[in-house]
């Protein structure tokens, strides 16, 4: 039986992106139903969204995830979610995702 420290369910952005973090830090192992290039995260049509255009900012984007969600979306997840998204979505263009 193999075991590890940490089991990552899910070969998508955000298991393969905790992969990333955890790498020499701990036993992670990713399990996924499909291959990584098959993931979810390579199929979402609606893209990602993040305020990355200068003329934009976090605030309107969050504005608009707090709308999409009818404002039942936890706020303090919103505002982090929001604000840290440009700099993720740029580290993961240093990674050589493709958008």
């Amino acid at each position: 039986m193999l075991k590890h420290d940490i089991l990552i369910i899910g070969g998508g952005l955000a298991g393969l992106r905790a992969a990333i973090e955890l790498k020499g830090k701990c036993d992670a192992a990713v399990i996924c139903k499909t291959y990584p290039n098959e993931a979810h995260s390579t199929q979402a049509q609606g893209g990602i969204n993040a305020a990355i255009d200068p003329k934009d900012n976090w605030e309107n984007h969050g504005y608009d995830t707090a709308y999409g969600g009818d404002f039942l979306n936890e706020q303090d997840a919103v505002e982090v979610l929001c604000s840290d998204a440009p700099r993720v979505i740029n580290e993961l263009v240093e990674f050589g995702v493709n958008f």
